[in-house]
């Protein structure tokens, strides 16, 4: 959150700097000169606040220069509308100039509508029109534009409005003097100095405080103690008190009720409103003088009282570390205080250890920051390392104090679940600790929530989180009784504290108290001498590796032979056991959570073989986890009294079959068998599994599943994606199963389905992809109607069923690479994508012989049509039509031009077609993206119907033709990428819209020399582009991913490139007060990349999604001893359809970015962040695909032309310039290879 620091006014205050005056009088004098204006001038001097009024009647046309002095030295102006302002050119001269000085010089300025309705003013209208019309006659159209921009804006400004009823508004003059003599001399509370961190926070909640409403608004801000509440809360009253009639602050107000100090409170808040103190003689009397002093004014405080005390337009900001309590009290809004981030921490925290700053490590809490840092300044470097060790286990005092607070509300059990949490629960799923926690009589769902009301924990991700101070907290609390004597906490997690505790006289009593362990197998062999009498021990949790904190050691854990579980354990946790079976004399009725939590990393190590007889007496168990246990191979017959058991994870075990005694788990809902390759077949137990949902078989060994899986009433998800020896489905029924939604049967060896799949009404997902025995689908009954997502892909499925026309709710169909030879789309009329790629049998596409008011997305690729059907228009939603290489495709309807919804569409690699449909044109306003790249549509130059669709945004003419980009392609002026690659004759680019975000021209022999030759007036073209992307940002429209372009690059990185390194990272050290210099726009990144051979070692670097291999770059910012991460990984997309042996062989490439300076954050904006590192990642292709890899790697610092520049980085080239002339410029710098 923020540090507390001293807040200065802002533009709601007093302007700072030198003045002449407190406030200039903007009016027009035949109007106002001797009734308003004049009594509101004599207030103000009568008030000692300097005016300055023009005496002098208007003369001549242009406003004198002494009036425009008088307005730059003024702080406040004061602008009085009248119904004939406007028609002054003088006044409006004035108008001008004074909102330039608001924009330029923070001045304050405050609107007075006299007798004329404000929303006249805002829009010119009524008696406005008239002068604005005569000035348009006589006036230049630019300054009319001006003055009406002017008078807009300041008439949006909060003012008042003086009625008629009022012939000299006293009410409103009082009232204007009193606002500006508050802000002249606000009552500024005081905060220390140097914020850290508050800009972006602050920003955050004054958004949420309107001062313009018109009804009372608690604004509640909540937070764990010592995050900064109060500091925030300061300077949000400092900032917008003056917007009030009255504000008063009120501190401590929890402590003040607890003293029984109500009265004082109220005679605090009444004087802070009226300037002066009163006396009151009880809470009633103060109820009633609130209510009588405040009732009608609109004020701003902190929390006390009742929200109809005070009059509309009240603010009333409430701090607080209980965010029920808000909701509780009636909160408007509320605004959560977030802590420091890293960058912000270090900040604060080396501001009070060094007194400036330099870094080191914090704990992201303003107060421990300021507090640590400050009891570390100015002593030895031995005197830290002893006060760093001190810190480790003991939280300074003031720190403690602050943080206990809100552990000290709480009551018993949640104290009970906040200690829980801070031992072993933190960093853990909500889901999984609330079962433990139940299990422990600990009601989680009620007492999680109070933590998080409290701001003690949060939930991320439905992950718990607690603050390490606050853990810190928990720590010291349960050790605080009996510092000395680990024996005797209820929870014990430090090796240190558990050898100690193990090895003490009289152990076996002491540690009878104990409730939870952490330990490792250093422990263990005192362990088992006293276990058995730590009959309190709840949850035991033995550990492999360093999975939770940094000072758990990595040990092997066996287990002694003699060793004996405490009897009343709710929750066992045993990472990397290695032993082949737990004892003989393991009990645990209690036990709700027996896990295997064996990693991946450790499978190998995984020892265990049997679970012993005993194991069966665990009536509470709830989940029993062995996954990866590759040596356990069944299970003996125990399940007969785990009734309670819910989940039974069994994934990637060496399980061969399950015991019959498994029927007895009637509460089981969860069975994960996947990855079990030695299993072949289920027991016919199913009758008794009533309460099952889920059934993973996923890449097992099944063969076969028993009839009685159709008893599974509550059955929800059944999978057998994979299971290669399935070839029987067992008859199944809709009756009984009125709950399956899921059945997953992908790349199964099925060849036909049960009837009864056909009849399951509840069923919404069936994948049956890659199933290349199944011939056929089932009848499908008229109650399919949930079914939404249907996946045939890969089948030997030739035609489709009639009844398919029963499932009313499919909105997903999938076809591809099927053996359909004829479809009916217009049947399924809720159908929103359909995919028919691959499908070689498919010939024709049936006639649509009724509208589709649903089908968005069609994909028709690698079909053997020749046309497609005029009906095509009866798609009337239609958004998205793709036909790649369809080789035979010769000829489009030209009712896809009716087609008013389109917005992409791709005709990809089809040869044979030579003409687009003549009245494509009718897509104008609606195509987003067009790909005609690799069809015989441009013979020389580009299609000119391309260049009139005005709201394209991405264009792809690769591996055509073309033989230049010509100047009509600026008409795209929404165009934003542009891919032209493998044109073996495109030689030229005439112009490029300035839109352009990305463009990919790799693979153009003859454009190889644009690389080299910065006098190229694309490059050019893509500073202009570079130049609108900052536009594009300070309008908050910045896109991510940047600008990138791929072209020719045998070369490797130009020779002009300034900064230039082999391999895919460039570090570079930035000039002096980089981030002050307006013309330094950005930086150019460039990196060159080659193909990859079969042989080359970095093949292996493949990833798994073959489709879409790019390229990305990471930039970083540095100081002297910090790394801090820029930007996210940006994507370059490009070069992802290119297959070996196609005819375009894929050449190296050079890619370029440009990174924009303003898109750099406030927080690396100084000296300190003098190092810009970019590296360069290559993800690479596998299979047919491509793959590169980053050869060398470049970057370039950009500025404006029209600036000379004196650091010692390179100019941006000019095109005006040649190349000699940039290697000789006295301030060119050759590259610093890092």
């Amino acid at each position: 959150m923020v540090s507390s620091s001293t807040q200065k006014p802002s533009s709601s205050s007093a302007p700072t700097g030198k003045f002449n005056f407190d406030v200039f009088l903007s009016f027009r004098g035949e109007d106002t000169r001797y009734n308003f204006t004049d009594h509101l001038f004599e207030h103000l001097k009568r008030m000692g606040i300097n005016t300055f009024r023009d005496d002098k009647l208007e003369r001549g046309e242009e406003i004198a220069q002494e009036l425009l002095g008088a307005i730059e030295g003024s702080r406040f102006s004061i602008i009085v509308f009248k119904e004939r302002y406007a028609d002054s050119k003088w006044c409006l001269d004035e108008l001008t100039k004074i909102m330039e000085c608001k924009k330029e010089m923070d001045q304050g300025v405050l609107p007075v509508f006299y007798h004329v309705d404000p929303s006249d003013v805002r829009k010119q209208t009524g008696s406005f029109v008239k002068a604005f019309a005569k000035h348009g006659t006589t006036v230049d159209e630019e300054k009319v534009k001006r003055w009406r921009a002017a008078m807009t804006e300041a008439s949006s400004l909060s003012g008042w409005h003086v009625i008629k009823d009022y012939e000299y508004g006293s009410k409103y003059i009082e009232e204007i003097s009193e606002v500006i003599r508050k802000r002249l001399d606000p009552k500024f509370l005081h905060v220390d100095d140097d914020m850290v961190g508050i800009h972006f926070r602050l920003k955050e909640l004054k958004s949420l405080i309107n001062s313009q409403l018109h009804d009372v608004r608690v604004v509640g801000i909540y937070g764990i103690g010592g995050i900064g509440k109060t500091t925030i809360a300061k300077i949000v009253y400092n900032e917008i008190q003056c917007e009030f009639n009255g504000a008063s602050f009120l501190e401590n107000v929890k402590e003040s009720f607890k003293k029984g100090c109500q009265l004082q409170l109220q005679q605090k808040l009444l004087h802070g409103m009226v300037g002066h103190k009163i006396e009151l003689s009880n809470i009633d009397d103060g109820i009633t003088m609130i209510k009588n002093r405040l009732g009608s004014k609109k004020v701003i405080i902190s929390l006390v009282g009742s929200r109809n005390w005070f009059g509309a337009g009240t603010t009333i900001i409430v701090t607080t570390r209980d965010q029920q309590l808000l909701c509780y009290y009636g909160a408007d809004v509320t605004y959560e205080v977030k802590k420091l981030d890293d960058v912000e921490a270090i900040q604060l925290f080396n501001k009070h250890a060094f007194k400036q700053n330099a870094p080191k490590e914090d704990y992201g809490l303003p107060l421990a920051l300021k507090v640590l840092g400050s009891s570390l300044h100015a002593i030895t470097i031995d005197e830290w390392k002893s006060a760093s060790d001190k810190l480790k286990n003991n939280l300074k005092k003031e720190i403690n104090d602050v943080l206990r607070i809100s552990y000290d509300m709480l009551d018993g059990l949640e104290k009970k679940v906040f200690l829980d949490i801070a031992y072993f629960f933190e960093g853990e799923d909500k889901a999984f600790v609330s079962k433990i926690l139940d299990g422990c009589n600990l009601y989680a769902t009620c007492n999680i929530r109070v933590l998080c009301d409290k701001c003690l924990i949060t939930i991320s991700d439905n992950m718990i989180q607690m603050h390490n101070l606050i853990q810190q907290i928990g720590w010291a609390i349960v050790c605080e009784e009996y510092p000395e004597d680990p024996s005797r906490w209820s929870r014990l997690w430090d090796l240190n504290d558990i050898y100690d505790a193990f090895s003490r006289q009289k152990v076996r009593i002491k540690l009878s108290k104990a409730k939870e362990i952490w330990l490792s197998s250093k422990a263990l062999a005192e362990m088992k001498k006293v276990s058995t009498m730590m009959k309190k021990l709840r949850l035991l949790k033995v550990y492999y590796n360093d999975h939770h904190c940094s000072r758990r050691k990595e040990y092997k854990v066996f287990l002694p032979k003699d060793f004996e579980f405490p009897p009343n354990l709710i929750y066992l946790h045993w990472e990397g056991y290695t032993s082949k079976s737990l004892p003989s004399n393991f009990h645990g009725k209690n036990l709700l959570c027996l896990t295997k939590f064996l990693r991946k990393l450790y499978f190998s190590e995984t020892g265990i073989k049997e679970l012993p007889s005993s194991i069966g007496s665990l009536t509470s168990l709830e989940m029993l986890n062995l996954s990866g246990c590759s040596k356990f191979k069944k299970f003996l017959d125990i399940f007969a009294n785990m009734g309670h058991l819910r989940e039974l994870d069994l994934n990637n075990s060496g399980i061969k079959e399950l015991p019959s005694s498994i029927g007895s788990l009637t509460s089981l809902e969860i069975l994960d068998l996947t990855e079990c390759s030695k299993f072949e077949k289920f027991p016919d137990i199913f009758a008794n599994l009533g309460h099952l949902r889920n059934l993973y078989l996923d890449w097992s060994g099944i063969k076969e599943l028993p009839s009685s899986i159709r008893y599974l009433e509550s059955l929800e998800t059944l999978g057998l994606s994979f299971c290669s020896n399935f070839e029987i489905f067992p008859e199944i029924s809709g009756i009984n199963m009125k709950c399956l939604k899921r059945v997953f049967l992908g790349a199964t060896a099925i060849k036909e389905l049960p009837k009864g799949i056909g009849c399951l009404e509840a069923l919404e997902t069936l994948s049956l992809s890659y199933c290349s025995n199944l011939e056929k689908l089932p009848e499908f009954q008229r109650n399919m109607g949930s079914l939404k997502h249907l996946d045939v892909d890969g089948t030997d499925i030739k035609e489709l069923t009639s009844s398919i026309r029963h499932l009313t709710g499919l909105d997903d169909l999938c076809l591809n690479n099927s053996a359909i030879k004829e479809f009916s789309i217009y049947r399924l009329k809720s159908l929103r994508q359909c995919a028919l790629s691959g499908c070689s049998n498919l010939l024709v596409i049936s006639e649509i012989t009724e509208d589709m008011e649903h089908l968005e997305e069609l994909y028709l690729r690698e079909l053997a049509i020749k046309e497609l059907p005029s009906s095509i228009e009866r798609l009337k939603s239609l958004s998205l039509l793709e036909l790649k290489n369809c080789e035979n495709l010769k000829t489009l309807p030209n009712s896809i031009g009716n087609l008013t919804f389109l917005h992409t569409l791709h005709i990809r690699n089809c040869p044979k077609l030579h003409k687009l449909p003549d009245n494509l044109r009718n897509l104008q306003c609606s195509l987003i993206e067009l790909d005609v790249g690799g069809c015989n549509l441009m013979e020389g130059s580009i299609h000119s119907d391309i260049w009139c669709f005005f709201s394209l945004e991405s264009l792809t003419v690769s591996e055509s033709n073309i033989r230049c980009i010509p100047v009509d392609i600026i008409q795209l002026s929404q165009l934003n990428a542009l891919r032209m690659n493998h044109c073996p004759m495109l030689e030229e680019i005439l112009e490029l819209p300035s839109s352009l975000r990305s463009i990919e021209a790799h693979g153009c022999p003859c454009l190889e020399a644009l690389s080299s030759d910065p006098r190229h007036l694309f490059w050019s073209y893509l500073i202009n582009c570079f130049k609108s992307q900052i536009q594009a940002f300070v309008e908050g429209y910045f896109v991510t991913h940047g600008l990138n372009i791929v072209i020719p690059g045998k070369s490797g990185i130009p020779e002009w490139v300034s900064h230039k390194s082999m391999g895919r990272e460039i570090r570079i050290e930035l000039p002096k007060n980089w981030y002050e210099d307006k013309s330094f726009l950005g930086f150019s990144l460039f990196f060159h990349h080659i193909p990859l051979d079969d042989d080359d070692e970095d093949i292996c670097k493949t990833i798994y999604d073959c489709t879409h291999p790019c390229d990305s770059f990471h930039l970083d910012m540095f100081d002297w001893n910090c790394k801090t991460d820029l930007v996210n990984d940006l994507a370059l997309r490009g070069s992802k359809d290119y297959h070996k042996g196609s005819t375009s062989s894929p050449d190296p490439a050079l890619r370029v970015a440009y990174f924009p300076q303003i898109a750099i954050s406030s927080k690396y904006r100084s000296n300190e962040w003098n190092n810009f590192k970019a590296r360069f990642h290559g993800l690479f292709g596998c299979g047919e695909k491509v793959a590169f890899k980053v050869e060398s790697c470049g970057t370039h610092l950009i500025y404006d032309n029209a600036q000379d520049h004196h650091q010692q980085s390179l100019h941006l080239f000019n095109v005006k310039r040649n190349h000699d002339d940039i290697e000789d410029h006295p301030h060119h710098k050759k590259s610093r290879h890092v």
